[in-house]
């Protein structure tokens, strides 16, 4: 799945909520994921985004209207800068994993920087990868959940993929989702 195909899930989905979307992703797009390239040993011809100005407009023009903040980086440099940053031992087993995680730090800090210029604090948080369909969830349900039923607790959700805890979507609190990318 890519953007192209997921967006019009995500546009149905948040249109009614009018969100402040913060962007941090990179400038090569896979037909295929990263992990399923590996894992399957099936590898095709990436290609690169323009990372200029038109970024916003070339890739998200369905949801410029929500765009706060963008960040695409070029994705060598940051491998570089992966072997190089001081990352958690269990994290370099993973790579991909920590580029993500890495990524919504990044998109975190946007809002944040965003939040202080702007005077205003969010409440829920929404993390959501780009190849995402969000069909199976009820974003609503969630987020009174996380709003009535979870007071105090430190909770957030995560999407399901077959059995298993998936990265597609995570949805928390602001506090819990702050923390959650540091490692």
């Amino acid at each position: 799945r890519t953007w192209d195909v997921c967006k019009s899930s995500f546009i149905s989905t948040f249109s009614k909520y009018n969100p402040d979307v913060f962007i941090s992703s990179y400038d090569t797009r896979y037909g295929y994921h990263p992990f399923i390239q590996k894992t399957l040993d099936f590898y095709e011809e990436n290609s690169h985004t323009n990372t200029t100005n038109n970024t916003t407009e070339n890739n998200f023009s369905d949801i410029v209207q929500w765009i706060r903040m963008i960040d695409i980086e070029k994705e060598e440099e940051v491998d570089k800068i992966c072997d190089e940053e001081i990352i958690d031992p269990e994290m370099k087993d993973i790579p991909h994993g920590y580029k993500q995680y890495r990524k919504m730090h990044r998109a975190l800090q946007m809002m944040d920087l965003y939040e202080k210029e702007n005077q205003i604090q969010y409440d829920i948080v929404i993390k959501a990868r780009f190849d995402t369909s969000f069909s199976r969830v009820d974003i609503q349900y969630v987020v009174d959940f996380l709003n009535e039923s979870v007071k105090k607790n430190r909770t957030v959700y995560l999407s399901e993929n077959n059995t298993f805890p998936a990265d597609h979507l995570i949805i928390g609190k602001r506090a819990e989702m702050i923390e959650l990318p540091i490692f």
